[in-house]
């Protein structure tokens, strides 16, 4: 096989630039349009225009209120704006409540934010998955809620293993103790079609977040979306925009570049797609012989995202996804937001988080590795995956 073949297979963590985004943005990109969203000259005024139709071709997809889209820098700013507002604003009050829950299997950026509440008086409680399946239960939720329980926090597609976790019925049970609801979306909404549409499909989610690097759109830019005229207090101070309550000045090209990235996932659903490229892995594997020798770690439920648990195949001592990238194969060991997904300068292994909390030994997180598809994977890109995983071994085996 040649070596010098790039194959990109780590679409959760990246997507390309739509060529229609990118058209999109570049009006507002150059030096004929300097106008400030913020500003009262015309200039500014036919920003803003732009900025709240933006709003409003988001709400429209995801079928939500206007009001509550929120424009951010990401998810990981609009998780955190969520977590550390409604804390703080617990905090004022003489017996505010202090307990949240979150699953093992967040992002970093929500378990993170959690973890730094632990500081200031607040209880941390953790979910885990199920355990074949990976996706958080309704009923494992509900053993943790209390009256005191603030939010919970549970992902609408693990963007490890492509696991969906039932939000909406999690969202019902929480109300009932009296805490909101916050669930990242941001790899759900890679699903396009009427999987996007988030209000319509999860009406008791009182937050989504979501990044639009990860659905063709351009990077550092993301949104927050209120529901239920659920609070929200200010996080980043210093400004009028978003009504007052995110400061700083709006990212407008970005924006409109996250619009359509939007809107085009909206007219087309991918699911078509992966579940061609994933039946083609493994009719693939099954072709050779081998395909007993793998396994997904939970349920790859729209099928571009896939845990492949290698161990049976290959047995590295480093990590699989070290080895393909050698070989021109980009995908990743977990989450590319995970900087523990690497070895340390001490060589000292800390694996990803999701497969720990699914029970993965050592020796099977080295050799799991995370496809993950973008609306340009092709079947050719698979073929050259697996005589990469072919070759792997033959070299581990010493011929």
């Amino acid at each position: 096989m040649k070596k010098n073949k790039d194959v990109y297979l780590d679409g959760a963590a990246n997507t390309p630039l739509d060529r229609k985004v990118y058209k999109a943005m570049k009006p507002y990109l150059r030096h004929s349009f300097v106008g400030n969203s913020a500003a009262i000259h015309n200039h500014g005024i036919k920003a803003y225009m732009k900025l709240e139709e933006c709003r409003k071709v988001i709400a429209d997809c995801l079928k939500v209120n206007r009001s509550g889209v929120y424009f951010t820098s990401g998810a990981t700013e609009s998780n955190n704006w969520v977590i550390n507002s409604l804390a703080f604003n617990e905090m004022k009050k003489p017996n505010g409540k202090k307990h949240i829950i979150v699953s093992a299997i967040e992002h970093k950026s929500v378990l993170s934010a959690c973890k730094h509440l632990e500081s200031f008086g607040f209880k941390i409680s953790y979910v885990y998955p199920h355990q074949r399946w990976g996706y958080i239960t309704v009923e494992s939720v509900e053993k943790l809620l209390t009256k005191d329980t603030l939010l919970v926090c549970v992902m609408g597609t693990n963007n490890e293993t492509g696991s969906i976790s039932h939000i909406e019925s999690i969202a019902q049970k929480a109300h009932e103790y009296g805490a909101l609801m916050l669930s990242d979306c941001t790899q759900h909404l890679s699903f396009g079609g009427n999987f996007i549409k988030l209000g319509e499909k999860n009406p008791s989610v009182d937050y989504f977040t979501f990044s639009s690097h990860k659905i063709y759109g351009p990077t550092g830019v993301g949104c927050l979306i209120v529901q239920n005229d659920s609070p929200i207090f200010p996080l980043l101070l210093g400004g009028s925009q978003e009504k007052g309550i995110r400061g700083g000045t709006s990212n407008l090209a970005g924006i409109v570049g996250m619009a359509k990235a939007v809107e085009l996932l909206c007219r087309n659903s991918h699911v078509d797609h992966y579940y061609k490229l994933y039946c083609h892995l493994f009719n693939k594997l099954y072709k050779l012989g081998i395909s007993d020798l793998f396994k997904t770690n939970g349920e790859p439920s729209r099928y571009n995202i896939i845990s492949l648990n290698c161990t049976k195949y290959i047995n590295c001592k480093d990590q699989l996804a070290s080895r393909l990238a050698a070989y021109g194969i980009s995908v990743s060991a977990g989450s590319a937001c995970d900087a523990d997904n690497n070895e340390t300068d001490e060589g000292v292994f800390n694996p990803s988080h999701v497969l720990v909390a699914l029970g993965l030994p050592e020796n099977e997180i080295r050799n799991t590795i995370r496809i993950s598809f973008t609306k340009y994977s092709t079947c050719s890109d698979i073929d050259h995956l697996i005589k990469a995983l072919i070759k792997i071994r033959k070299d581990i085996n010493g011929g």
